[in-house]
């Protein structure tokens, strides 16, 4: 039986499917069951892994095939992991996150926000998610989480959209 697997193994490597694929493969599945126990250090685990390489650590995260769940169960700590991306990657993930974490815990998102973003595009783009999540609930808190936003155009047209809402 043993021999069987081997011989699957090197044709799957063979056959395109290529062994560090399998191994990089192998390696996320680990990730997930550690980010299950401990998302932070796992985190830090993943940062040491690849080097402090931005790109890969963004490639890691998004092939593990974990995202989605880990923006709805784990979302603080994906958009930590998120701030360990390219600079210019960050708004569109945090976008993704927030969008499904300000539904499940608005406050919590704030929060972070207050805690962890600084002005500039990543945390307008959280804001952003936030003011359309509790529009409707809270439309004056909504407006001032708006006003927070340091792009003016977005900022403005943010608020106009709250003004006719």
């Amino acid at each position: 039986m043993a021999k069987i697997m081997t011989t699957a193994a090197v044709l799957a490597c063979l056959l395109g499917s290529s062994c560090q694929n399998r191994h990089r493969h192998d390696g996320s599945g680990e990730m997930a069951a550690n980010w299950r126990k401990d998302p932070a250090t796992t985190r830090q685990w993943l940062i040491e892994k690849v080097g402090n390489d931005k790109q890969r650590f963004m490639r890691a995260i998004l092939e593990s095939g974990h995202y989605d769940s880990w923006a709805v169960k784990t979302p603080a700590q994906l958009a930590l992991a998120v701030l360990d991306f390219p600079v210019q990657e960050q708004p569109a993930h945090l976008r993704t996150i927030f969008e499904k974490w300000v539904t499940k815990d608005a406050d919590e998102a704030g929060s972070f926000i207050d805690t962890h973003l600084v002005p500039g595009p990543a945390r307008d783009a959280a804001v952003t998610e936030l003011v359309e999540g509790i529009r409707d609930e809270s439309l004056a808190e909504a407006v001032a989480w708006a006003r927070t936003i340091s792009d003016q155009g977005k900022m403005y047209s943010l608020l106009e959209s709250l003004a006719t809402h």
